[in-house]
């Protein structure tokens, strides 16, 4: 993927652009035929010829690797890219999905690699910018995991959370006349440290629009030497009651195996445990109203099962009435 200005680095004359393996991807913007190019080649290709422009949208949460529905966590090279200028005159191109928005130093961040620069939204600013693109239960994932603080034994290299709650309450104050701002606002209420995936985010919100009491997240469980055995995804502390959200990753037979164990670990402590899945929970429309999602997830199969646990306990805690 290279651009006009390239040419002379890539060692490639004007005439060597007719020939079959160089493609003309449009006005001055070329990619090899023998390779495929990604999203954000494409996207640096585009700023590298149009400075002005910053990757927004679903294509800037796609590169920062942020949580969106399926619907739209495929990135389509055939669609126009979402970018936002500043530039009240800057022109359309087909390619291109062009955004006009007041854009502040502090939300840009900037990707390089080799002679070319990304200039995209930072992760806030993209979060913000989802609230008029993705229902209120990815939204909220989406948050989640922005201030998800990463694991040590998971995670090399990351030590921090990318943003705190203080972060998105700021950018939702700084723009009350965006689109989807209202979402936004009712997402932030919504948002909790803790949750390792958009599905249990969205298992979570589950149980709270169905009524019941919040759990903790993945909170270590210790034993008598102060060891972590385990930290489930879902805990009711009081109720000794906790869940797990069983991934695409857990149906592989390490993975049952270490489910097992855990299971037994549980079951020692004298915990009730339950396990969802991605079928406990519903796949709405990217249009669908808040409303709407909170009716779906608080109905769903996923707070049915949690709430049978919990009530299931409480009956055991109160034990049989005497006559």
């Amino acid at each position: 993927m290279f651009v006009s200005r390239d040419l002379a680095d890539h060692g490639i004359s004007r005439d060597r652009l007719r020939r079959s393996d160089i493609a003309t991807l449009g006005p001055g913007l070329y990619a090899d035929r023998n390779r495929d190019f990604t999203e954000p080649e494409l996207a640096r290709a585009l700023c590298a010829k149009y400075s002005h422009l910053v990757l927004s949208g679903v294509n800037a949460a796609r590169v920062h690797e942020m949580p969106l529905p399926p619907q739209l966590s495929t990135w389509d090279p055939a669609a126009p890219m979402s970018f936002t200028t500043s530039l009240k005159d800057a022109r359309p191109h087909p390619m291109i999905d062009l955004h006009f928005s007041r854009v502040e130093p502090h939300e840009v961040r900037t990707l390089r690699r080799g002679n070319h620069t990304l200039q995209i939204l930072s992760r806030v600013r993209t979060w913000l910018d989802l609230a008029s693109i993705v229902p209120l239960d990815y939204l909220v994932a989406a948050g989640d995991a922005l201030v998800r603080v990463p694991r040590p034994n998971l995670e090399i290299g990351r030590t921090g959370a990318y943003a705190t709650l203080a972060e998105l309450e700021a950018a939702v104050a700084a723009y009350p006349g965006l689109p989807g701002i209202c979402r936004a606002r009712k997402a932030l209420e919504l948002i909790r440290v803790g949750s390792d995936s958009a599905q249990e985010s969205r298992a979570r919100l589950a149980m709270v629009f169905a009524g019941l009491k919040e759990p903790r997240l993945n909170v270590p469980i210790l034993d008598e030497h102060g060891r972590i055995v385990c930290s489930p995804d879902f805990f009711w502390e009081r109720e000794r009651v906790v869940g797990e959200y069983d991934g695409d990753y857990h149906r592989t037979l390490d993975a049952i195996e270490r489910d097992r164990a855990k299971d037994f670990v549980y079951a020692d402590r004298g915990l009730e445990v339950f396990r969802l899945h991605i079928r406990d929970l519903p796949l709405l429309p990217l249009n669908a109203p808040d409303d709407v999602v909170m009716r779906a997830l608080g109905n769903s199969r996923a707070a049915a099962v949690a709430q049978r646990a919990l009530r299931r306990r409480t009956r055991i805690a109160c034990g049989p009435t005497r006559s």
